[in-house]
């Protein structure tokens, strides 16, 4: 009887539905209440829902205009201030307020009643409970201003008492005048009597007798005369009460105690289509079946009849469903002449639209609180998704705060001096370790250079050293330099740096750290002369003889590698290295301590319990008074955990480089998709709620489908961003089941060409044994959906977009060809990578997340996937996915 949804949604794009199964496109929240407060305030009803404690839910305009309610008291959801409105505006107040608590107390049943206001308005109301799923949740009141119709009804009434009552009267007159005729006529015999007995008598009385007489004809025909006065008033009356039901738009037919029709208007006639001769004939079982035939449950209808021919007091009102579809609204009430019951009135109403747009407004009801609920469930989940990676991301960026702050805590801790120059080799940066070492502040060293500090000779052999580092931009390590303290005497530093660039690769200066070794050199000379002075000494140091075995070494050795001094003399170092950096090692600082007499360097180390490390190494000769080398002393720093801070430091630096990229790609990819369907949602509400009244139903449904257009939008891009969270993450469930790929093909592709509005021609084909498979259906359907979103998206209107999939020897070949701008070559490669778009789709709103989305959905089906495109002429993609054929064929 009633268009569903998704019918309207067929009649609305012209697509044909295959199955009641079939997937609609999820419609917008927004959307459906627009529509569904636009239905409420069309109705010429006032309507009120409460939920089932009273607090009030809903209600249109026609309801505040009828009782003129503030809708301050309405939008404070209470119903205590809006029933003393009501009460004070009813002459019966307190049957009101026990009809009202009546219904609170049930639920479940239904109400229909009539209220008498102080102002002489009579309002007609009705009230069924709202249902979800069976169960009550609320009541819906429906309030219908009759006060027109219930004049009529009582002016009728009276119209109709008075008429009886003057009949009454008119039959009693005559009723007198004829017993009085009657007495006459008796009398006037015994006078004929009497006159054959005494004929003189009757002479002298018969003057008399005939004057009594003329008087008595004549107060006869003055009663006639005022009886035929009152039978034209009655037919007045009649002719009027005939107008009056001619004119009313409800069709009334009046019968007697035993069912015999005695009145009826021409609307009844035109209502039930009945022959007027037939209404008229005295068969009115046969005019009853003829009534009945229409109905779809016409026993329901003959019980109800029964049942008041035996209880003619009784007061009926129901609906009637014709089997033409129309609904008729009946009222049924016993015919009163003063207190006697002499029949009954039916009258019937077409009640056809309003009973239509009250069903399609509860299917809309109920369609749009199972979208809520679905949307809601959808929203908390994405919700919770979000949550979860805000949560991540703080954890990270908590993390690299942390990662900061051991970074800073280590730089401003540590003994050696840490700086930054820029390419001119000014000083941007300098640790506070810089006063402890040279004197100064660190503000006081900032803009001055490398140089300053040092004497000319020693600028002069920095220069010549730093000279061909410096111009190829190449990191150094331990280069020895001298600076004079702030209060005169030198301080001997080794420097090492490495440089620094921009994101463009320009140079832009030095990153280094100098360490105080003043008394390192110091110790290095007095070691010539006494080596026992190594024992204090915090670094770990070693002494070997020419050939490289272990002479002696220092507690710190001991502490710093493990071995204690009795493990290791006679040994050579080569047991502290892996054999290949033994090798390597031994020959560079043999020979570079022979030519310039000292070996700086970085040492990777292997302790005594398996433990890796990092030392800084200085290697110098040791010679005897004939200047002779004699030995070799190795003094070893370790700097393990400062290699390792800096890696730290590094991977978070790395770390939050990447985290700042993706965030800025993210936030302008989601603010431009985002607002664009925004915008439209916007546009079209406003137009809706400002011109609602002015505009065509064609042109409401076109702005409700921009709007279901841009939520699906929105909603598809939420997906996506969801998806490569999960995907990333590693949390994409993959659950293969029994699939129907026919019907959920088509699914997708009713809901993209519902979405598309017939702007492209969907040329669609599926072969297979058997469209049974085992597949994960929820990533089928996100896979579809991006290649076909994908391929409207990029291609012109009135385009074809074919899809053919086929089903054999074990395998799904999905093929979507589009007729659009193609994919360049260059770009075809990093396509199923994140936010990777083509470079030729100029203005064309997208995210670059739809092949990235389908590449995991493929590789989680360990599938493949090909694309071969032209640029200008098309793009063709072709997935291969392994299968399971299912031994049920039925589809």
């Amino acid at each position: 009887m009633f268009l569903n949804l998704k019918k309207m949604l067929a009649q609305s794009f012209g697509i044909n539905f295959k199955s009641t199964n079939s997937t609609l496109m999820p419609a917008s929240l927004e959307a459906c209440n627009s529509l569904l407060c636009a239905t409420l305030d069309s109705t010429a009803d006032g309507i009120l829902v409460v939920d089932t404690k009273g607090k009030i839910i809903s209600y249109n305009n026609t309801f505040v205009e009828m009782w003129g309610i503030s809708r301050v008291i309405l939008d404070a959801q209470h119903d205590n201030q809006l029933l003393e409105v009501v009460q004070q505006q009813l002459k019966q107040p307190e049957e009101f307020i026990k009809k009202v608590k009546q219904l609170y107390d049930q639920p479940d049943i239904e109400s229909y009643d009539d209220l008498e206001l102080k102002d002489g308005r009579y309002i007609e109301r009705y009230s069924r409970p709202q249902r979800i799923e069976g169960k009550s949740v609320g009541r819906a009141f429906s309030f219908r201003d009759i006060t027109q119709r219930k004049k009529a009804e009582i002016a009728l009434q009276q119209a109709h008492d008075q008429l009886e009552i003057t009949i009454e009267q008119r039959t009693q007159e005559l009723l007198q005048a004829n017993s009085q005729l009657s007495q006459e006529i008796i009398e006037r015999k015994k006078v004929e009597i009497a006159l054959e007995q005494a004929k003189a008598e009757l002479e002298t009385k018969v003057q008399e007798r005939t004057t009594a007489l003329s008087s008595a004809i004549a107060q006869l025909q003055q009663q006639i005369t005022e009886r035929l006065d009152a039978q034209a008033e009655l037919e007045q009356s009649l002719s009027l009460l005939r107008a009056t039901l001619e004119s009313t738009t409800d069709g009334i037919i009046v019968v007697d105690l035993l069912g015999k029709v005695r009145s009826f208007n021409q609307k009844l006639i035109e209502m039930w289509c009945i022959p007027e001769s037939l209404i008229l004939s005295p068969d009115d079982e046969q005019t009853l079946a003829f009534a009945l035939d229409p109905l779809k449950n016409a026993q329901k209808f003959l019980s109800l009849v029964t049942e008041l021919s035996e209880q003619p007091n009784l007061h009926s009102y129901d609906l009637l469903e014709l089997n033409d579809g129309r609904i008729f609204e009946y009222y049924s009430q016993p015919q009163h002449l003063k207190e006697e019951i002499i029949g009954r009135v039916w009258s019937f109403r077409d009640v056809t639209e309003r009973y239509l747009a009250e069903q399609a407004l509860q299917q809309t009801k109920a369609e749009l609180e199972i979208r809520v609920q679905e949307r809601t469930a959808s929203l908390e989940n994405a919700i919770a998704q979000l949550q979860s990676e805000m949560a991540e991301r703080q954890r990270t960026e908590s993390q690299l705060y942390r990662s900061k702050e051991r970074f800073r805590n280590l730089v401003e801790t540590i003994s050696d001096w840490v700086w930054e120059t820029d390419e001119n080799y000014r000083y941007t940066y300098c640790s506070p370790q810089i006063y402890n070492i040279l004197g100064y502040q660190p503000e006081q060293v900032i803009g001055k250079t490398l140089f300053d500090s040092m004497t000319a000779q020693e600028v002069w052999r920095v220069a010549n050293l730093f000279s061909f580092i410096t111009e190829n931009q190449q990191p150094f390590k331990n280069i020895e330099t001298t600076k004079i303290h702030q209060d005169g005497h030198p301080v001997v530093l080794e420097r090492s740096a490495v440089p620094i660039f921009d994101c463009d690769g320009n140079f832009c200066g030095y990153r280094g750290i100098d360490r105080e070794i003043t008394e390192r050199k110091q110790a290095e000379g007095m070691l010539r002369q006494q080596a026992l002075a190594f024992e204090n000494i915090y670094d770990g140091i070693i002494i070997t003889d020419n050939e490289g075995h272990i002479i002696d070494w220092n507690p710190s050795a001991e502490r710093m590698f493990g071995y204690t001094k009795e493990e290791v003399l006679g040994k050579s170092t080569e047991f502290l290295h892996t054999p290949e950096e033994a090798a390597v090692i031994n020959q560079e600082i043999v020979e570079t301590v022979q030519h310039y007499g000292r070996w700086t360097g970085e040492i990777k180390f292997i302790g005594k319990n398996g433990t890796t490390g990092v030392c800084e190494t200085v290697f110098v000769p040791v010679y005897n008074d004939a200047s002779d080398q004699i030995a070799v002393v190795g003094v070893n720093h370790d700097i393990t955990e400062r290699k390792q801070a800096e890696v730290e430091m590094l991977k978070a630096l790395s770390k939050e480089k990447e985290l700042n990229q993706l965030k800025s790609r993210f936030i302008s990819m989601a603010s431009h998709d985002f607002r664009t369907p925004l915008s439209a949602i916007l546009i079209s509400s406003d137009l809706l709620k400002a011109y609602s009244h002015k505009l065509t139903e064609a042109k409401k449904v076109g702005h409700l489908n921009q709007i279901q257009a841009s939520v699906r939008r929105m909603t598809l891009l939420l997906d996506d961003i969801l998806w490569m969270g999960k995907a990333a993450s590693g949390k994409i469930d993959f659950k293969p089941q029994k699939v129907n790929l026919e019907e959920l093909c088509q699914e997708v592709l009713d809901e993209i060409a519902i979405a598309d509005c017939n702007k492209h021609q969907f040329i669609y084909k599926f072969q297979a044994e058997s469209s049974l498979v085992e597949m994960d259906r929820k990533l089928i359907q996100q896979m579809l959906s991006n290649l076909l979103s994908n391929a409207v998206k990029y291609s012109p209107q009135e385009g074809d977009i074919k899809i053919n999939i086929t089903c054999k020897d074990g395998t799904a070949i999905f093929q979507v060809a589009d007729s659009g701008i193609g994919i360049p070559s260059s770009d075809q490669a990093r396509l199923f990578d994140g936010f990777q778009r083509a470079s030729n789709v100029g203005n064309i709103s997208g995210t670059g997340l739809g092949l990235a989305i389908v590449k995991n959905v493929v590789d989680l089906h360990r599938g493949t996937i090909q694309i071969d495109s032209t640029e200008g002429v098309r793009t063709t993609i072709t997935i291969c996915l392994p299968i399971m054929y299912s031994k049920d064929t039925t589809k």
